[in-house]
């Protein structure tokens, strides 16, 4: 996965941050969904093939919300449709939605522009240096 800008204009950090999850969840569900056809296909047990989950960290506690609890409010009657797609999939439990701390948060180092301590602790957590 990389980084990029989003298509659309957020009114606020919630809104940014489900934006992204939901992004990056349009790339994950079709490789889980082609890994389930493979067990099928080279004759994996179901049982085998029940423990087959994704897992996606989130650090925004109102998006975390949204994404779990899947209930839209007032403020957040307003987005769009395309990004409640992976609900289901939530449901269902074949993705996981883990709440993770921001200072836990791996991928920020690549996205923010952190001082120095922060970012070579996250950038030794990813890359071992």
């Amino acid at each position: 996965m990389e980084s990029q800008l989003q298509s659309e204009i957020s009114l606020s950090t919630l809104e940014s941050e489900y934006s992204a999850l939901s992004q990056s969840l349009r790339t994950v569900l079709p490789i889980q969904s082609m890994l389930f056809e493979v067990t099928v296909a080279v004759g994996i047990s179901s049982v085998i093939r029940a423990t087959i989950r994704a897992r996606v960290f989130e650090d925004n506690n109102g998006a975390y919300l949204l994404a779990t609890n899947q209930r839209i409010t007032n403020r957040t009657k307003y987005y769009l449709v395309k990004w409640h797609h992976f609900w289901n999939a939530v449901r269902l439990g074949h993705i996981e939605v883990v709440k993770v701390g921001t200072e836990e948060q791996r991928g920020d180092f690549l996205t923010k522009g952190l001082v120095r301590t922060p970012f070579e602790r996250i950038r030794k957590l990813n890359q071992g240096w």
